[in-house]
């Protein structure tokens, strides 16, 4: 029996590129989908476009919800997903016409649980292959399908835990959802998911073009001084190490702990000019984890601002000031 694949869209103010994105999956040379878009409480155009779109192809499903963010959107749709296998695509995104049909032939030829490839960022300059942080060694470790390795490399983000560049069996999703109010959740959730996996493959093709010029994406640089970013962030490293810890895995805890000390020092002068602020459980958190580890493998510049974090705030405080006004100059194209 043919498998079906479901395709979730989480939108939330995309009216601009939600056409495209959709029209991507729909022109799929594999056509037993069912498409999930989930309208997240939507101000512009995007919820009637949604519903436009609908009238098109009776695979579509759409839903409309009260503002509450990526993660709720795609946890709805997973709830309400009956394929065998799972593909997010963001909204701002499109896809390869043949990347269901391939990432399915993988798949069955090595009876994958997950399948990993390549995918295109979309930039001012045109469109630029993603490259890997691997080393030859590494990489071809990855094209032989090298589950453990595979998953070695995912564990600290050499393989990027991006969520929306590998296709799922649906089964790995059945007690497993993404934390609500949280960003950069694909990174949290990823440690826990590769845990489940039991044999993963990956294909070096590209099939996914990544929008790197929406102002509104959470990865774009007009959001560096949105706190809750970079505070996200450094649950997700918490999150990799927490994993990495339970495997004995060292090289992992070693590594997140490295990224989630360099987050959390982020994380707290940032707060100082953040719109949105941390709250006080929030920052005692970060405060605290910078105390367990202000001494560790870190540049003197973070050990000054750490010592700052716990004893004498007014230095992150003036160093915030410093970063946000080099970043609003930045934003406003007045740095070369």
């Amino acid at each position: 029996m043919e498998s079906k694949v479901s395709v979730i869209i989480p939108v939330f103010n995309a009216e601009k590129y939600l056409e495209k994105c959709v029209i991507s999956v729909l022109t799929q040379t594999y056509t037993n989908l069912e498409v999930l878009i989930v309208d997240d409480g939507s101000t512009d155009n995007s919820g009637v476009l949604c519903n436009h779109l609908a009238n098109l192809d009776n695979r579509i499903s759409v839903f409309h919800q009260k503002n509450a963010g990526q993660s709720s959107a795609r946890n709805f749709a997973l709830d309400k997903a009956t394929g065998d296998f799972i593909i997010f695509v963001d909204a701002d995104d499109y896809i390869a016409k043949n990347m269901v049909e391939e990432l399915l032939q993988i798949i069955q030829n090595n009876k994958a649980d997950v399948v990993i490839f390549d995918h295109y960022e979309i930039t001012k300059k045109g469109l630029v292959l993603f490259q890997h942080n691997v080393t030859e060694n590494e990489y071809s470790k990855m094209i032989e399908n090298n589950t453990n390795k595979i998953k070695e490399l995912v564990m600290v983000d050499k393989i990027s835990n991006l969520i929306w560049n590998k296709i799922y069996k649906k089964e790995l999703w059945q007690n497993l959802r993404f934390p609500i109010g949280q960003c950069y959740e694909d990174l949290y959730i990823h440690p826990q998911l590769f845990l489940l996996v039991k044999k993963a493959a990956y294909i070096n093709k590209a099939f996914y073009f990544n929008n790197r010029i929406n102002e509104n994406s959470t990865t774009s640089d007009n959001n560096d001084f949105r706190v809750h970013n970079r505070y996200g962030k450094f649950l997700a490293y918490k999150e990799h190490q927490r994993i990495g810890s339970s495997l004995n895995w060292n090289f992992v805890v070693t590594w997140a702990i490295d990224k989630a000390i360099n987050e959390a020092i982020k994380t707290f002068y940032i707060d100082y000019n953040s719109q949105e602020k941390l709250s006080d459980e929030e920052r005692k958190e970060v405060r605290t984890y910078l105390s367990l580890y202000k001494s560790g493998n870190i540049s003197v510049k973070y050990r000054i601002l750490i010592w700052s974090a716990i004893y004498f705030p007014i230095i992150c405080r003036i160093y915030s000031d410093i970063r946000y006004l080099h970043y609003k100059i930045r934003r406003n194209g007045l740095l070369i």
